[in-house]
């Protein structure tokens, strides 16, 4: 594997941090409370695109079929770190998007980068198998229009599955 990519814990600052939304990797257009007040997020080039942060069309089709538009204040700082090929090290509370911020620049650098055998090219560590199947989930949503295979393992269940995945090789 070429790089690990770990997000893990990075203060967010006051002016940046967004109110608390359960579940949001970023703001849904459709899926906006009228009572939410309006946020004050930075803003990318184009007024906040996910575009804007450099991932390719493909994953920001998925987004945007998800209902995200606007990038969270992590994704904003974390995804043209990481689409530059950089390692990071972040941190923002629970519902703030972490997850994307990770996994699209993740899954638009693979899909950048050609094949080279059935290599394991990309290992995200989780603390717990609900963690590590969430995040799965959500790179084979975002990664829908692209052709990389994910899969996730972990323990308390068959081995033999998860061996059978990795041998017929796995992007992440």
């Amino acid at each position: 594997m070429r790089k690990l990519f770990q997000l893990l814990k990075k203060k967010v600052s006051p002016e940046a941090k967004p109110e608390a939304s359960p579940k949001h990797h970023a703001t849904r257009s459709h899926h906006k409370p009228e009572t939410q007040k309006t946020q004050h997020r930075p803003r990318t080039s184009d007024g906040g695109s996910f575009a804007a942060l450099g991932l390719n069309a493909a994953l920001c089709r998925a987004v945007g079929e998800e209902g995200y538009d606007t990038p969270t204040p992590i994704q904003l700082q974390a995804i043209p770190y990481v689409v530059d090929g950089r390692d990071l090290l972040g941190c923002a509370q629970t519902g703030t998007g972490k997850t994307a911020a990770f996994a699209l620049p993740i899954l638009h650098r693979l899909h950048a980068t050609p094949v080279q055998g059935r290599a394991v090219r990309a290992l995200i560590l989780t603390p717990t198998r609900e963690l590590a199947i969430q995040i799965g989930e959500s790179l084979k949503t975002y990664g829908r229009h692209l052709r990389l295979k994910t899969t996730v393992v972990y323990g308390g269940v068959g081995i033999e599955p998860q061996k059978k995945a990795l041998r017929q090789g796995v992007d992440v």
